[in-house]
């Protein structure tokens, strides 16, 4: 999975899908310079700071997901939220991408 940071601002307050294998994900839009991105994680947990209208940068894997609606496939990137901090704390954001970097080498190496 490729991993990505983005920084954007948070443009609704969510919404739960529920797929096919019984999982619920909660999904939101990050409004970034370049569009908006589809921001998806698995509704137990809580990746962080994802408040409307927070300006937040976010880490992830990016993901293509395909379901079938109305008689036809369709396909979606997306990207799985693994953290999410306020973009207005330079040390925290600092602290989490070292973090996750930390973890996908840690996974590399095993």
């Amino acid at each position: 999975m490729s991993l990505v940071v983005l920084r954007g601002v948070v443009r609704d307050a969510g919404t739960l899908i529920e797929l096919a294998d019984g999982r619920t994900l909660r999904t939101v839009d990050l409004l970034t310079d370049d569009g908006p991105i589809n921001l998806v994680w698995e509704a137990a947990e809580a990746p962080g700071d994802v408040d409307d209208g927070e300006d937040v940068v976010a880490v992830g894997g990016l993901r293509r997901r395909f379901f079938r609606t109305g008689g036809r496939t369709v396909g979606v990137t997306e990207v799985v939220l693994r953290r999410s901090v306020r973009a207005r704390r330079r040390a925290v954001v600092e602290r989490a991408l070292e973090a996750v970097f930390a973890e996908e080498a840690a996974a590399v190496r095993s």
